[in-house]
C-alpha cells in the first residue's frame, strides 16, 4: 500500500473516533501513533542539523525543528510565518525555489538570522508530496566550524607551499611507483621547467636525471631500497638549463601510514657543487701545505693541549729516528727517548702563555757523527684549546760555524800576542844561540888562537876538551843549542799568525800535493817506521786532476800535519779486529766552487770535551816534549786566513776522526 492510501486510512480512523465503539477500537492505536510522532519530533528537535519543511511552490516555511529558530533568534511561530527566501541568501531571490529544486545536490549558501548574523550552511534538499501538496525538506548543516578548519587547512597549505617552494634543497613527493606528484620551485628553477611539464611522470624520465643513464640506474636502485624502508643517500648530478652539470647530495626517504605501509617517497637534493669545489680547493691547499712541510729542512710537529701528535713531517721522524708506523695520535712524551730529550719535555711543560716561544739546542750522538738539534716550541691557538708547534732544526753546521768564529777570534788574539812575543823572545834566543856557537868555537882545536891561548896558560886544549866530553859538557851545550833551534821554530810558527806570507798561489793539482806530502812523511826518519804499520788509502781518480788556487808549500804543510795527526792517533793503541788506516778522498763540491779534501782515520777519536779546543794554539793532549800544540792551529790559520777556506772535524770517540778541508777553486 502506498503512502496516500495509508494517509486516507488514518483519516477514516480519526473520523470514526466519534462513536464509542470506534473510540474503543482506535484510541489505543491513535495513542501509539501520537507517541511515535512525539518521539519523532523529539528526535528531530534534538538533531544538530537545521530541518525545514517548505511548501511548494509558495516557498512558505510550514515547520522546522528547534535548532532552526534558536539559530535564527526567532520563535517557531515567527519562523513558520516566513518564506524560505527571507532567511536563505540566494543571488536570485525571485527564483530561489526554482534554483533549489533544479539542483538538489549538496550546495553551500548562507542563512541570515534576525540579528543579522550570517550562518554558512550546507544544504541537502528532498521534495516530497503530502495530500497532493509538494513540500521541500531542507536539511541545513551549519558549516561555520568546518569553514574555519578549511580556511586553516588552506592557509597551512599556502604556508607549506611557500616554504616548500622556497626550500634551499630540491624537494618533491613521489608515489611508491616513483611517479612525481609534487615538486618545489627550487628544483624546477634549476632545470628551467614548469610543474605541469613534470607532474605525473616517473622521476627518472624527468630532466633532472635523463641526461645520464648511469644516474637513472642509481635513482631506480635508490627507490628500490627506499621501498624496503631504508633512508637512501647518494651523490648524483643534475644538468641545469644552461647545460652546466651540478653535483647533488641526493636522498630518498620513505613515508609510512599508521599501518606501516609506504605511501610516499620524499626525494631531496642539496646542491653541493660549490662545497665540492671548495673542498677540492681545500684539499689542494692541504696538499700544498703538506708538500711545503714535507719539503722543509726543518722538522715540524704539532701537538694538541694533551701533547697528542696531530701532525709530524718526514724530516722530524727521520731526525728523531722515530720508526713507529702509527705515530699520529701518540703522546709526544711517550715516543721521545727519556734520557736524550728530557730537557725538551721540560721545556714544553714549562712553556707559559706569556712566552711566544722557547728554544733549546741538544747534542745527539750516534755511531757516525754528533748532530746538534735545535728545538723551538711555539704556542698553537686552536678552537678546542691551546697546543704547541715544535720546530726541529739540524744546526750542526751553525754550531760548528759558531765554534769556528770563536776559534777565529782566538786566533786573531793569538796572532796579535804572537807578534809581540816573537820579537821579545827572539832577542834573548839569538843571544843564547850566539853564545853557544861562540863557546863551541872557543873550544875548537881548529882555531889557532884557541891553542895559543891555552899554551900561554900552560893548558893542554885537547885535555880540556877531553875533560868536557867526559863530563858531558858538550852534550849539555848541544842540548841547549837544539832547544834554542826548536824554540826558534816555534817562534817562526807563531809569526805566521801575525804577518801575511809572501808565498803566492797557483793553480795546482791537489792530488799531486797529497801524494808529495805522503812521500815526505814516508821519508821522515821519525815516521818512516811508524808508517809501515798503517795503511793510507788514496781515494781519487788520478786521470782527473782536482785543481784549486793554492800556495803549494802551505797546503803541503797542512796535509803533513793532518797525516801526522792521523798516524799518531794509532800509536800505542792498535786495534785487533780493525786494521789501522787513513783514507784520503778528494772531490769537487756540489756547486763546483770548492775542492773538498777528507782525511779520515779509524783511530781513537776525539773526546767531546776536547773537540772545541783542538784548534787553539798550544793546546795538546800529547805528553810533554812530543807536541807544541801549534800543529792544528797552524792548519786552521793556513786554511781559513791564507786560503779563505773552511776546516771542520767530525769525530766519534773510539771509532774515527775526519778532517774536512774546503779550498776555493778560484782565488
Amino acid at each position: 500500500m502506498d503512502s496516500q492510501q495509508e494517509r486516507n486510512d488514518l483519516r477514516d480512523r480519526i473520523v470514526g473516533l466519534g462513536s464509542v465503539q470506534g473510540r474503543k477500537t482506535y484510541y489505543p492505536e491513535l495513542k501509539k501513533k501520537l507517541q511515535e510522532l512525539e518521539r519523532f519530533k523529539t528526535l528531530i528537535d534534538a538533531s544538530g542539523e537545521m530541518i525545514l519543511l517548505v511548501e511548494l511552490p509558495a516557498g512558505e516555511i510550514r515547520d522546522c525543528n528547534k535548532i532552526v529558530y534558536e539559530k535564527l533568534g526567532n520563535t517557531k511561530q515567527e519562523v513558520t510565518s516566513l518564506k524560505i527566501e527571507e532567511i536563505l541568501f540566494c543571488p536570485d531571490k525571485n527564483n530561489c525555489i526554482e534554483c533549489l529544486k533544479d539542483d538538489r545536490t549538496l550546495k553551500r549558501c548562507n542563512i541570515h538570522s534576525s540579528t543579522q548574523k550570517i550562518i554558512p550552511v550546507e544544504l541537502n534538499i528532498n521534495v516530497v508530496q503530502f495530500e497532493s501538496t509538494d513540500f521541500m525538506v531542507i536539511v541545513a548543516t551549519d558549516i561555520t566550524k568546518r569553514l574555519e578548519y578549511e580556511n586553516e587547512i588552506i592557509s597551512s597549505e599556502h604556508k607549506f607551499h611557500a616554504v616548500f617552494d622556497n626550500f634551499f634543497q630540491l624537494t618533491g613527493i613521489l608515489t611508491p611507483q616513483g611517479i612525481l606528484i609534487d615538486v618545489n620551485q627550487t628544483a624546477l628553477s634549476l632545470v628551467g621547467v614548469t610543474k605541469e611539464e613534470v607532474i605525473g611522470k616517473y622521476l627518472w624520465d624527468c630532466i633532472w636525471f635523463n641526461h645520464s643513464e648511469n644516474e637513472i640506474v642509481k635513482l631506480k636502485d635508490g627507490i628500490k631500497k627506499a621501498l624496503q624502508g631504508e633512508l637512501v643517500r647518494f651523490t648524483t648530478t643534475h644538468k641545469t638549463v644552461s647545460g652546466e652539470i651540478r653535483y647533488i647530495d641526493f636522498s630518498i626517504k620513505p613515508v609510512e601510514n599508521s599501518f606501516h605501509e609506504i605511501i610516499y617517497l620524499i626525494p631531496e637534493g642539496r646542491d653541493t657543487t660549490e662545497n665540492r669545489v671548495m673542498s677540492m680547493e681545500l684539499e689542494k691547499t692541504k696538499k700544498l701545505l703538506d708538500t711545503i712541510l714535507e719539503s722543509m729542512a726543518s722538522g715540524i710537529i704539532t701537538l694538541d693541549k694533551d701533547n697528542i701528535i696531530l701532525h709530524i713531517n718526514t724530516f722530524a721522524k727521520t731526525i728523531l729516528q722515530l720508526q713507529q708506523e702509527y705515530i699520529i695520535g701518540s703522546n709526544f712524551f711517550d715516543v721521545l727517548d727519556d734520557n736524550l730529550f728530557a730537557k725538551v719535555k721540560r721545556m714544553i711543560k714549562e712553556l707559559n702563555n706569556d712566552a711566544l716561544s722557547n728554544s733549546l739546542i741538544i747534542p745527539v750522538h750516534s755511531t757516525e757523527i754528533t748532530k746538534f738539534l735545535e728545538f723551538t716550541v711555539y704556542h698553537l691557538k686552536r678552537y678546542d684549546g691551546n697546543g704547541v708547534v715544535i720546530r726541529i732544526d739540524n744546526v750542526t753546521e751553525r754550531v760548528k760555524f759558531t765554534e769556528l768564529i770563536i776559534q777565529s777570534e782566538k786566533m786573531m788574539t793569538v796572532g796579535g800576542l804572537a807578534a809581540g812575543m816573537a820579537h821579545e823572545i827572539n832577542n834573548p834566543l839569538n843571544i843564547i844561540h850566539g853564545s853557544i856557537q861562540n863557546t863551541n868555537r872557543r873550544l875548537s882545536l881548529d882555531i889557532p888562537d884557541n891553542v895559543a891561548e891555552a899554551n900561554r896558560l900552560g893548558l893542554d886544549l885537547g885535555k880540556v876538551r877531553e875533560y868536557l866530553e867526559n863530563r858531558k859538557i858538550f852534550y849539555y851545550i848541544n842540548g841547549a843549542q837544539e832547544a834554542v833551534v826548536r824554540a826558534s821554530r816555534i817562534i817562526s810558527d807563531m809569526l805566521l799568525f801575525s804577518r801575511k806570507s809572501e808565498n803566492k798561489k797557483y793553480l795546482c793539482n791537489v792530488n799531486e800535493v797529497i801524494e808529495k806530502s805522503i812521500e815526505i812523511l814516508n821519508s821522515d826518519f821519525k815516521y818512516k817506521e811508524i808508517m809501515k804499520k798503517y795503511t793510507v788509502f788514496i781515494n781519487f781518480d788520478y786521470s782527473k786532476p782536482i785543481q784549486a788556487m793554492i800556495c803549494y808549500n802551505e797546503i803541503e804543510q797542512v796535509l803533513i800535519n793532518l797525516l801526522k795527526n792521523g798516524v799518531e792517533a794509532f800509536e800505542g793503541k792498535e786495534k785487533q779486529n780493525d786494521p789501522n788506516q787513513v783514507e784520503i778522498t778528494t772531490q769537487y763540491s756540489d756547486d763546483g766552487h770548492f775542492v773538498e779534501i777528507s782525511i779520515c782515520d779509524n783511530g781513537v777519536g776525539i773526546p767531546n770535551a776536547n773537540r772545541n779546543k783542538i784548534f787553539e794554539p798550544f793546546y795538546t793532549t800529547k805528553s810533554i816534549g812530543k807536541g807544541t800544540g801549534l800543529g792544528l792551529s797552524i792548519v786552521y790559520y793556513i786554511i781559513k786566513d791564507r786560503h779563505d777556506g773552511h776546516l771542520s772535524v767530525n769525530s766519534i770517540e773510539g771509532i774515527k776522526t775526519e778532517f774536512i778541508i774546503k779550498l776555493p777553486v778560484k782565488s
